[in-house]
C-alpha cells in the first residue's frame, strides 16, 4: 500500500517501471485504459538509469594483433549449444566457416582431426595457429 500514498513523481517512476519502462507521455493513454491508477505528473527531468542501461550499445571488440595474410594462418574455434554440442570453425582469413552438429562433447576431437584432415587435404597448407573460445592458442 506504500505505492498508492507517495506523490505524483514517484507514481510516474513506479508505472513506468511496472509497464515495462514505456514512455512517460504513453502512460497517460494508460492511464485511460486502466482502472485504479492515480493521478500522476508526467514532467519527468533525466533519463530512467533502467532505460539509459537497456540502450547502452556495447563497444567494439579490441583490434587483433595478428593479421592473416593467407588462409588456415589463423582458425577460431568455438563449441556452442545448450542441446547439441556445435563446434565452429572459422578461418581468419576467408571467415569461412564449418559447423559440425555432435551429440556428446566426447566427439569433438574426433571432428576436429577430421576437419584438420579435409582442409589440410584441399588446400595443401597446415593449420598454423588455433585460436579456442577463450582467447587461446593451441
Amino acid at each position: 500500500m506504500g505505492a498508492m500514498t507517495c506523490d505524483a513523481f514517484l507514481q510516474s517512476e513506479l508505472w513506468h517501471k511496472r509497464f515495462a519502462h514505456l514512455h512517460y507521455k504513453a502512460l497517460l493513454g494508460v492511464r485511460k485504459m486502466v482502472t485504479g491508477m492515480l493521478e500522476f505528473n508526467i514532467d519527468h527531468e533525466g533519463v530512467c538509469q533502467g532505460c539509459a542501461t537497456g540502450k547502452h550499445k556495447r563497444g567494439p571488440f579490441p583490434s587483433s594483433e595478428s593479421q592473416t595474410t593467407d588462409i588456415l594462418q589463423l582458425v577460431h574455434f568455438d563449441l556452442f549449444g545448450m542441446l547439441l554440442i556445435d563446434p565452429c570453425f572459422v578461418d581468419d582469413f576467408s571467415h569461412k566457416t564449418w559447423i559440425y552438429f555432435l551429440k556428446k562433447k566426447d566427439e569433438v576431437f574426433k571432428w576436429f582431426r577430421s576437419f584438420k584432415a579435409l582442409l589440410e587435404n584441399q588446400t595443401g597448407k597446415k593449420i598454423n595457429i588455433l585460436r579456442t573460445e577463450n582467447g587461446n592458442r593451441i
